[in-house]
Order: C-alpha cells, then structure tokens, then sequence
C-alpha cells in the first residue's frame, strides 16, 4: 500500500477544505461606533473617500486618516466609559469627538475640491500642452516645406547646362 494518497482523495479533502472554510461562521465582533455616532462616521469615511478619489495626494490623505484614527481612539475611549459615575466625562469625550468628526469631514470636503480643482487644472493643462505641441509641430512641417522648395528653386537656378 502506498503512502501518496490518490488525486481523487486529494480533491475531495481541498473540495471539503473549501466547504469549511465557507460554511465556518466568523466571531461575532461588537462593533466600538456607538449608534449615534455611526451615521456621522460613514459621512466622514465617505468624505475622505471622495477626497481620494478626487485625486488627493499621499500627504492629504494620510493626514486624514490620521485624524480619523484619532476620532476613533475617542470613540475607543468613550466605549470603555460604561460606569454610572462617569456620565461627565462621557459627555466631554463625547464633546470633543462630534468637534473632531466635524473638522475632519469639513477638511476632507476642503481637500476634495482642492483635489478635484487641481486634477482639472491639470487635465486643461495637458490639453493645451498637447495643442501647442500640434502647432508647433504644423509650424515646422510648413516652415521645412517652405525651406525645401526654396533649396529646390535656389539649386535648379544654379545649374548649368551642358549641350552635349
């Protein structure tokens, strides 16, 4: 008998391995976004995706994400905040995350239409570019042709003719 299983056994234990893997139910994972706050987080992350979209650079997005990571350690924080005495604090971290959900999304919205301006002031520039390239390049097939004929001209004048 020997050791190598058969392909048809094999098969079947990759074809059961997928079924496992489909069929196991992930851990149920609580999410730390309480419900009043999980509108405003989609606005934001829908915010600074359309900031990247726009065609924002490197720097602009992970300074955004940055200061989502932020929002989102106050949110941590505010979550662990679950005794009866800390119902002031919860409202002063509550303060301070509604402020920096809000300057995030109005700086994501700042950095969405700068992108979008910059993009389309880069596109009308590429236009113009390519253009003035066609011109040019109009510019100096007319001016070689002018130059040819004339070479063509001056040479022919200068010919002599033997009679033979």
């Amino acid at each position: 008998m020997s050791l190598i299983p058969s392909p048809r056994l094999m098969s079947f234990l990759a074809f059961l391995g997928i079924v496992f893997l489909f069929l196991a139910h992930p851990l149920g994972v609580s999410s730390q976004i309480g419900d009043e706050l999980q509108s405003r987080f989609n606005g934001v992350i829908i915010e600074v995706h359309r900031a990247e979209s726009a065609g924002a650079t490197g720097s602009e997005i992970n300074d955004l994400a940055g200061q989502l990571n932020k929002a989102l350690e106050l949110n941590e924080a505010l979550n662990q905040l679950t005794g009866p005495n800390d119902g002031q604090k919860r409202q002063a971290l509550l303060s301070q995350l509604n402020d920096r959900l809000s300057s995030l999304q109005s700086t994501a919205v700042e950095v969405d239409s700068t992108a979008s301006r910059r993009e389309s002031f880069n596109r009308i520039l590429g236009y113009t570019s390519g253009a003035i390239a066609a011109l040019l390049g109009t510019v100096a097939y007319a001016l070689g042709t002018v130059l040819r004929r004339r070479y063509r001209i001056k040479r022919m004048f200068q010919m002599r003719v033997i009679p033979k």
